[in-house]
């Protein structure tokens, strides 16, 4: 978002044969830069706070049960992973029509828009994701090996959080649309604060289940944050 003004700097305008020609606009590059600055930090910031908690766990895991422990993690977690390609192609078209939803007919169709694609975004990768669960041990058995075994209940667990992060996706962009996303990485911040409390808690007695615990209630009270809040902030 804070990179777009570099491409607005150089608008095209259209020719009457249909073509392009390029001019370069400097005053408006600047202040789409200031725009697009007070609006990007903090989905950048956002962003960090969703890597923090998915990536510093497993810092916290190995920390506590040792770099063996880690790869068993990332094991059962991979195998819910097989989904995400999926839910990345379902944001990158869920952002640009939520934001174009609200510049066409405002906050009531955002609203509409968020509560039709979080049902939408929860079946489809609820489907896919706990039938990659249930069948857990066979697909962790054929990429890692038996060794990696026995983390049925630990993939069951991360299969749940992955489509209750995907169904609150919608509301997270909708606050992005209504020009809050200020409010969405306070709501991220805080679930990875929490995701490290549950984890340190849960680690010492659970290893890699306690792990996938905190990530878990980390996405859940995102979840729960961005669809409370929306609905709030959009009435």
């Amino acid at each position: 978002a804070c990179l777009l003004p570099l491409w607005l700097a150089f608008r095209p305008l259209q020719r009457g044969d249909g073509g392009f020609r390029w001019r370069v606009a400097p005053a408006t590059a600047r202040d789409d830069l200031r725009r697009n600055w007070r609006f990007g930090r903090w989905v950048a910031a956002g962003r960090i706070s969703v890597n923090g908690r998915e990536f510093g766990i497993p810092w916290l895991l190995a920390a506590f049960a040792g770099t063996a422990a880690v790869g068993f993690m990332d094991a059962a977690m991979k195998v819910v992973g097989l989904i995400f390609p999926m839910i990345t192609a379902l944001a990158n078209v869920l952002t640009p029509s939520i934001a174009a939803a609200y510049a066409e007919d405002g906050v009531g169709a955002v609203r509409r828009m968020v509560a039709r694609t979080a049902l939408l975004m929860g079946l489809a990768t609820g489907t896919v994701a706990l039938g990659l669960a249930f069948g857990s041990e066979w697909v962790i058995a054929l990429f890692f090996g038996d060794e990696f075994g026995g983390q049925h209940t630990a993939v069951v667990v991360y299969a749940v959080a992955t489509v209750v992060e995907a169904s609150g996706m919608p509301a997270d962009a909708g606050l992005w649309a209504i020009e809050r996303p200020n409010v969405g990485f306070y709501i991220n911040l805080v679930s990875m604060v929490t995701a490290f409390a549950v984890a340190w808690a849960l680690i010492p007695s659970l290893g890699v289940l306690g792990a996938i615990w905190g990530i878990a209630t980390g996405k859940g009270v995102a979840t729960t944050g961005q669809l409370a809040c929306f609905w709030w902030l959009s009435r």
